[in-house]
């Protein structure tokens, strides 16, 4: 067994899961023992080829997904969210549909084809309405790209209402389900016209591994060019341990998932309720109904950074935000989309648990960082 290290004061989760000892052992055996190329008609070059293929049906049957459902293997997340987007953007003249709250790796587009891209709101708690959505599409829009649950709240969309509207308006839908793969289901039935992106790492598989669920490959269009891989989708020898790593962490997560949910429904009260007694001034962008992994905190007067460095020191990770701007010296944009001024978005922390999360944990972390806003108030 693979020895996990001590996670005590790790509150990051939504950055990047610790991983499962389990897949580890997955991704060490299959590197050992099947490490041929997956393209190579040889013995050794099939047997990776196996595991290959085995691994994409354990991750369709743990999902209930389709076996006519590709499960198209990237490097993560990032790639898998560019490959959709550019897709739809590099190919005619279609319009793309972006939510307000996407992660940087779709909100790009807004950027690169600012004539082609439409942007959809949310509501102060962060959630889509239908309506809004309805009102943004036309009949040039292709595709719309909406993020199952947040990265930086874990507010949840409706997928099945917003995909209905899709539906209506003849758009394609792209799910960011980074957050949300395993955690909580997809509850959309068949992937036809769907295009849901996923990164291992974020539900305790290695680094490296991600990818695109969908019944509709052929609407894909390359971005990696080179060999045939992956139907002529993405150039490159796959990396066939890392999806076999990733199909057991994700079957791991799916198991587990009613306790966990459970527990750390508990610990995201404890939190959250903790904070408010304290500081009524506070305010809770995450919500009950969302990811239980999340509580996204803003306080006016604090500096989120600057507390962030601070619970560093004292042993807590956690984040100002998301992860992959944990630097920039403006508020984030998502929680400036729910209605936050410049002030309260400023004193936003994320604080994100998971598997291993206990309750001395949380009890350790309320206590420190009742202190931290505390001085920072005095600060500010």
């Amino acid at each position: 067994m693979i020895p996990v290290r001590d996670l005590r004061g790790y509150f990051d989760y939504a950055a990047s899961s610790p991983p499962h000892p389990e897949a580890l052992e997955e991704y060490a055996r299959v590197s050992a023992e099947r490490f041929g190329n997956p393209s190579s008609a040889h013995r050794r070059g099939m047997e990776a080829r196996q595991v290959l293929e085995h691994a994409r049906a354990r991750i369709r049957r743990v999902l209930g997904l389709s076996e006519d459902t590709a499960v198209i293997l990237t490097s993560g997340g990032t790639e898998a969210n560019n490959f959709v987007l550019e897709s739809f953007l590099g190919a005619g003249e279609a319009r793309v549909a972006v939510a307000v709250d996407a992660h940087p790796s779709a909100w790009y587009v807004t950027r690169v084809f600012p004539d082609r891209v439409d942007v959809v709101p949310v509501d102060g708690r962060g959630r889509i309405v239908p309506e809004a959505l309805e009102r943004v599409l036309t009949e040039s829009h292709g595709l719309v790209s909406v993020v199952h649950a947040n990265n930086e709240t874990g507010v949840v969309q409706d997928l099945a209402a917003l995909w209905e509207v899709c539906r209506r308006a003849g758009a394609a839908l792209h799910v960011d389900g980074v957050q949300a793969l395993g955690r909580i289901p997809l509850e959309l039935g068949s992937l036809e016209g769907v295009f849901v992106t996923f990164s291992a790492h974020k539900f305790g598989a290695p680094r490296g591994v991600g990818g695109v669920l969908t019944a509709s490959p052929e609407r894909l269009r390359p971005r990696i060019h080179g060999g045939r891989q992956e139907g002529g989708l993405r150039a490159g020898t796959e990396n066939a341990a890392g999806l076999a790593a990733c199909a057991r962490a994700l079957e791991i997560t799916v198991r587990d998932r009613p306790a966990v949910a459970r527990r750390l429904r508990g610990f995201w009260h404890r939190i959250a309720d903790a904070v408010r007694a304290r500081f009524p001034e506070a305010v809770v962008n995450s919500t009950p109904e969302g990811l239980p992994d999340i509580v996204s905190l803003s306080v006016p007067g604090i500096n989120g950074a600057t507390a962030v460095t601070e619970l560093a020191m004292q042993g807590f990770d956690v984040s100002a935000g998301a992860a992959c701007h944990a630097g920039a010296a403006e508020p984030s944009r998502v929680i400036r989309a729910m209605g936050r001024d410049r002030v309260t978005a400023l004193g936003t922390l994320r604080i994100s648990m998971g598997y291993a999360t206990t309750p001395e944990d949380v009890e350790a972390l309320v206590d420190v960082l009742l202190g931290v806003i505390e001085r920072g108030l005095e600060v500010g």
